[in-house]
């Protein structure tokens, strides 16, 4: 997935900068659960086992991903004023580009992720990409500059 990132870009694919607005519900995950990332339209996009401490995080459209333990703290902090269970994302900025096909890749975490044309793939480090379908995209992130001050 690395080298056909790089050759979007090397042909002219726009990088857009966006930051994620949306409250998700998360709850920690029980090593060995399987998540399937199901879409609005009932598209799998992906599936995902849990380790322990892992969590699995719902965004407002009602998909579920998992997000490994070690990465959760830096991305999301609890938002109280919602209730229990409820969390704001702190991960800042992330660089994506819209893909104009169809693909299907290995993620990070080893399963297939299923994309259609429309999709994001999230470019912030080429050794750790991965997509959001574009309903589910402008669901949750806005544009944003370098510092994350929302256009």
């Amino acid at each position: 997935m690395r080298g056909f990132a790089e050759g979007l870009i090397a042909n002219g694919a726009i990088v857009k900068t966006y930051a994620k607005f949306a409250r998700v519900q998360a709850r920690e995950a029980q090593e060995g659960e399987v998540i399937e990332t199901i879409l609005a339209d009932g598209h799998k996009e992906t599936s995902n086992k849990a380790n322990a401490g892992d969590w699995i995080v719902t965004n407002p459209g009602g998909e579920s991903y998992i997000v490994p333990g070690n990465k959760f703290g830096k991305k999301y902090e609890p938002a109280p004023e919602l209730g229990e269970g409820w969390y704001k994302p702190t991960g800042g900025v992330a660089k994506f580009l819209q893909i104009t096909e169809d693909i299907s890749f290995i993620c990070s975490w080893g399963e297939a992720q299923n994309m259609r044309a429309g999709s994001f793939i999230c470019i912030t480090s080429l050794d750790d990409i991965y997509g959001i379908a574009e309903q589910e995209f402008y669901d949750t992130y806005k544009e944003c500059d370098a510092e994350g001050n929302f256009c």
